[in-house]
């Protein structure tokens, strides 16, 4: 039920970057919404505190975390059908930290590596209907070399819509574009 996450590249055992998360969407959709909401519900106002909250900043946070989580297990069905992928991965997870350039925290929403060939993959999912997206690829390029010990970098963006075509031709052949109908074709 419930996982604790630490950085890619950390080792579990020894991390204290440690996070806790629930796993099961269902449960924590209950905990972070209906559980806070109980004595509405038992007074007949839970209808409305929900719909207060599912169109609120918190729902659409929720939401966003959990687009993640089907981005990478999107990656993962790609990795093991060895296909849209530039390599084989054997590593996968999320990355937080400092960013010793820009000397602020950042995070990084998929990664996939190949620790053998020192290859990595670095995502950003963004579930927006609308965003800077010059500024979001380029904030993804910019996290290159935050994680150590890979010496090629690939790059995917997921996105609730897709990219303009602008965006697409800019960064042709360095960035692949995933949207969410495109994660569920096959």
């Amino acid at each position: 039920m419930v996982e604790r996450r630490v950085p890619f590249g950390d080792d579990p055992t020894k991390s204290r970057k440690g996070l806790y998360a629930i796993k099961d969407p269902f449960f924590a959709y209950w905990y972070r919404f209906v559980s806070s909401a109980l004595d509405a519900v038992d007074n007949g106002a839970g209808g409305q505190v929900i719909r207060q909250l599912a169109f609120g900043d918190a729902f659409t946070t929720y939401v966003g975390q959990q687009f993640e989580s089907i981005c990478m297990q999107w990656l993962m069905r790609m990795n093991a059908e060895r296909s849209r992928l530039p390599f084989l991965a054997t590593r996968f997870g999320k990355w937080w930290g400092a960013d010793p350039r820009r000397r602020e925290q950042t995070d990084i929403d998929v990664v996939l590596a190949d620790p053998q060939t020192k290859r990595v993959l670095l995502g950003e999912c963004t579930w927006r209907n609308s965003f800077n997206e010059t500024e979001a690829v380029e904030a993804l390029l910019g996290r290159e070399g935050l994680i150590p010990g890979y010496d090629d970098t690939r790059f995917m963006v997921f996105s609730k819509h897709p990219m303009s075509n602008a965006t697409r031709d800019r960064y042709a052949g360095k960035v692949d574009f995933v949207t969410a109908e495109e994660l569920y074709r096959r």
